[in-house]
């Protein structure tokens, strides 16, 4: 014990200094800890409005309510453009979703997957699906095709 008190009292100063720049780094990396967590509370905020936003149309437009139907008849009335382009906005979405998550800056989003493999069950949503796969990145691909059981091939990015 008296030989630490020796020590401390011939370096103080290098003492003091060192446990300044020690609790220097705790105090940052703290903070870096809670910026990190406010700043994936608000992309998912930023994530929540976007969806919102989306789904939006389909609540005030009736005729996209189409695309949730299971029974919907592909050979008597094809796919519109205006389902076309709601589901090419809904992949880019997820998409999105996932490379957010995949980069840690959002909590993993639960049911995404559930919610996926039901949407993809339709008709018109797979239809969509096979068109636009080809020019989608390989994580929502992989994801898509191990849901709905298609696509074992890769995509062909031509």
């Amino acid at each position: 014990m008296f030989s630490v008190i020796r020590w401390l009292s011939q370096h103080w100063l290098e003492a003091s200094q060192t446990g300044g720049i020690v609790g220097g780094f705790v105090f940052t990396a703290l903070s870096l800890r809670d910026t990190r967590k406010a700043q994936k509370i608000s992309n998912l905020f930023t994530l929540t409005h976007y969806h919102r936003e989306l789904y939006r149309q389909f609540f005030d437009r009736p005729e996209l309510r189409r695309i949730f139907r299971p029974d919907a008849d592909l050979s008597q009335h094809p796919v519109t453009e205006d389902e076309r382009l709601f589901l090419t906005l809904l992949i880019l979405h997820v998409n999105l979703a996932l490379e957010a998550m995949h980069m840690e800056a959002i909590t993993p989003i639960e049911g995404l997957a559930r919610d996926l493999a039901e949407l993809f069950s339709k008709p018109i949503p797979m239809a969509v699906w096979r068109e636009l796969r080809p020019f989608q990145n390989q994580e929502v691909v992989e994801m898509i095709d191990r849901l709905t059981g298609t696509g074992s091939q890769p995509p062909s990015h031509t």
